[in-house]
């Protein structure tokens, strides 16, 4: 046995070896010079970006992206490697007056269907979107996958961001362009692993001012602007989760800032998330008022990135937590009957941009504390991102 378990810890330290080494080689290929790959533009309501080239208006764009990505947790001792994300999406227009968004991504050999929306123009710089994507909630969330500083999103976006959503949205600017908003009612139960019941609805919306000219979510869009941009955000969502069979009806806030200056670029949300009723059935009138208190928990997170005098290398700093806030009489329980503490996520990681967002390679360490098991540990991520097409 203690045979088999060495050969064990071997395979998985050569297998962590090996991802090294192609990380370091890789890293070594000549960087694009500033400014040879234009960054993303900017998300889509969905968050798919869009993608330029003459093709016919009916396929405005195309494109494939793929996420490899290795990870070691301790204390588990835990190697994992997998196919992070492996997404093909197309845009353009039909009958000349709709635009569409269609993204699909391959896993475990099976296809799901992440974004499919049709919007249309109702009144100047008012758009209504129809179908399946991302809930107006959430800057980080919002930006796409493949243009985050670090290797994912933060500890706090996963716990109070939800998942995509079928539902109806509008959205667009006000008479000056530098405010967006967007509104909508979507299903309650998203894709995946989703605690939202089916055949309730969430209600959400979003508004961003960004004083000092255009600001996208994208990060580090590896083009210096010719001045400093600040983007400042407020949104709200109303919606029912399943917590330990029980149906709860919650409302969640999110403030978010963001600054850039030169090279440097510092982005930060707070999230809040109060339970305004609960029912053991999924009756509305059954339901009762929680007990009166604060909000039933709140997180956030701040990062920090700078770029290197070329543009080609990124060391980016956060922190993210969750912290519950316990009514009195709970016996110090969470929504799910489980006792909760304070989780946080603090680190650093490194970025080499090959082609821009386009291609990439990044790394990252972080020192986690669960606040449900109460374990605290480290996790080493190396990943690399490349844009097929």
């Amino acid at each position: 046995m203690e045979a088999d378990r060495g050969m064990g810890m071997g395979a998985r330290s050569a297998t962590f070896s090996a991802w090294v080494f192609l990380w370091i080689a890789l890293s070594g290929l000549a960087a694009s010079p500033a400014g040879a790959s234009p960054p993303q533009e900017p998300p889509l309501a969905s968050g798919v970006t869009r993608t330029a080239g003459d093709s016919p208006s009916w396929l405005g764009g195309v494109g494939a992206r793929l996420q490899l990505r290795h990870t070691w947790e301790h204390p588990e001792d835990r190697h994992t490697t997998a196919v992070q994300r492996g997404r093909i999406w197309a845009r353009g227009q039909a009958q000349d007056r709709f635009t569409y968004v269609l993204q699909t991504e391959l896993t475990g050999g099976r296809v799901h269907l992440l974004d499919a929306q049709l919007s249309s123009s109702v009144a100047g710089p008012i758009h209504v979107t129809v179908g399946q994507g991302k809930v107006p909630f959430g800057r980080q969330q919002l930006n796409s996958s493949g243009a985050l500083s670090l290797v994912d999103r933060s500890l706090a976006d996963r716990r109070f961001t939800p998942a995509r959503r079928a539902g109806i949205m509008v959205h667009g600017t006000g008479q000056n362009p530098r405010l967006t908003w967007a509104a909508g009612r979507f299903e309650a139960r998203g894709i995946g692993n989703d605690p939202g019941i089916a055949g309730r609805s969430m209600t959400a919306a979003r508004m961003v001012l960004t004083p000092l000219g255009p600001y996208p979510a994208v990060e580090s869009p590896l083009v210096i602007p010719d001045g400093p941009r600040l983007a400042l955000g407020v949104a709200g969502l109303a919606t029912t989760e399943d917590r330990g069979g029980e149906a709860v009806r919650l409302t969640r806030w999110n403030g978010e800032a963001a600054l850039r200056a030169g090279r440097v670029q510092v982005v930060s949300e707070v999230f809040r998330e109060v339970p305004t009723t609960s029912t053991e059935r999924a009756d509305p009138q059954d339901a009762v008022e929680p007990d009166a208190g604060s909000p039933r928990a709140w997180g956030g997170y701040l990062q920090m990135g700078v770029l290197s005098p070329n543009l080609t290398d990124e060391v980016v700093v956060r922190h993210a937590w969750i912290r519950p806030e316990r009514r009195e009489g709970d016996g110090g329980e969470n929504l799910d009957g489980r006792s909760e503490t304070p989780s946080s996520e603090s680190g650093i990681g490194y970025t080499r941009y090959l082609d821009g967002h386009r291609a990439k390679l990044q790394g990252d360490v972080h020192r986690l504390r669960d606040g449900v098991s109460g374990v605290t540990g480290t996790r080493i991520r190396l990943q690399i991102t490349l844009t097929l097409w």
